[in-house]
């Protein structure tokens, strides 16, 4: 058995040793980075960035409720066998209530930055 693993091992890393095929370039032409990109002010790009993140949080709140409550039940019945699975229940509950109160928190951050 022990000599099937050696080969097994062997064959793999002589699979990775082979030589790749090299491609064949048919155009040397390098393009810039930003090339063909339109020229955004920025109330546009945080405008678009606003508009993400709030897509962002929307999907989290829809999400977030369900996923608690299969950690919570899966948790719980876990917590019943494992102490330590007791703690992934607070820690869902936890993150729930960090989740629906984000908006908030930032504003409150945001306040005390700007005094």
């Amino acid at each position: 058995m022990r000599q099937v693993c050696i080969l097994l091992v062997l064959f793999c890393f002589a699979i990775l040793l082979l030589p790749l095929p090299v491609m064949s370039a048919v155009g040397t032409d390098v393009a810039e980075i930003g090339a063909g990109l339109p020229q955004v002010s920025s109330e546009e790009f945080n405008g678009k960035v606003n508009r993400m993140v709030g897509a962002l949080y929307g999907d989290a709140l829809k999400i977030a409720p369900q996923v608690t409550l299969i950690v919570f039940v899966v948790g719980g019945i876990l917590g019943i066998f494992w102490r330590e699975a007791r703690a992934s229940v607070a820690w869902s509950v936890g993150a729930l209530i960090l989740i629906m109160w984000a908006p908030q928190l930032i504003g409150l951050v945001i306040h005390y930055i700007s005094q």
